[in-house]
């Protein structure tokens, strides 16, 4: 704590491992029911992916601020992700080899890609990012892939896109509770392990399935965006139709 604020340590050299938001094999193996499942904000915009639920509320203040500072909302169109176990891009070899570091922090849940198409990755300027970004990702414990030249976070390669969430499960959740965010502390899922195996099955082919793109743009990640869209929005229904069974035994005792 300084001067009544929760302060985040922002070590770049760590590993979502590190931190404490995944174990790792061969790759990193996040808890999955620690996960929401492309989140919406409250403006409309879905943040296609899992998200930690410990950071989910901390990143909705922040995006709240972003939408205040520049005068207008997230483009709710494709083109915001969340969470996927992948390599960082263009390290996929190092990755695929072992090394822990060449992870994406969007293996975690706790990275995001606001407005991929008007923040492409090598991109040195802010796109569409206000000017004070930087100063909203770190009063919430990110830090933005914007160049330094910009007043960014990255050194190398920029990723205006991008913010990722720098403190451990606990940073989070104190950080949330301080700011009178909730306690990100809940189980979000309320269904059995065998419901939750389903969905989790369901929900990884649609980020994964055989059926994608390989040589999709990396600048914009997933490629085939109105099928995982479609998938989405069938996943939905099917918690729906879980729904009013449950209603309906309910109803009958």
């Amino acid at each position: 704590m300084s001067g009544g604020v929760y302060m985040i340590h922002i070590n770049t050299s760590s590993t979502g491992v590190d931190r404490g938001w995944a174990t790792f094999s061969d790759r990193p193996e996040p808890p999955m029911d620690r996960m929401l499942r492309s989140p919406a904000m409250p403006s409309g915009a879905v943040f296609l992916g899992f998200v930690r639920v410990e950071v989910w509320p901390l990143f909705v203040a922040l995006i709240g601020e972003i939408e205040r500072s520049r005068g207008r909302r997230i483009d709710p169109s494709p083109g915001n992700w969340s969470g996927q176990v992948r390599p960082i891009v263009g390290r996929e070899a190092a990755a695929f080899a072992g090394n822990i570091e060449a992870w994406s922090n969007h293996s975690y849940g706790v990275a995001f890609d606001v407005e991929a198409p008007q923040n492409p990755l090598g991109s040195f300027g802010r796109g569409s990012m206000p000017p004070d970004t930087p100063q909203i990702a770190h009063r919430y414990g990110f830090r933005w892939g914007g160049s330094v030249g910009v007043g960014g976070d990255y050194v190398g390669r920029p990723d205006p896109m991008h913010l990722e969430f720098m403190g451990t499960p606990d940073d989070a959740t104190q950080l949330a509770k301080q700011l009178g965010l909730g306690a990100g502390e809940e189980d979000v899922t309320i269904m059995d392990d065998e419901t939750r195996k389903y969905f989790d099955n369901k929900f990884g082919m649609v980020l994964y399935g055989d059926d994608r793109n390989d040589a999709a743009d990396p600048q914009t990640h997933p490629d085939n965006i109105q099928r995982i869209r479609k998938a989405i929005d069938a996943l939905r229904e099917d918690v729906k139709r879980l729904a009013a069974d449950v209603a309906k035994l309910h109803a009958h005792g």
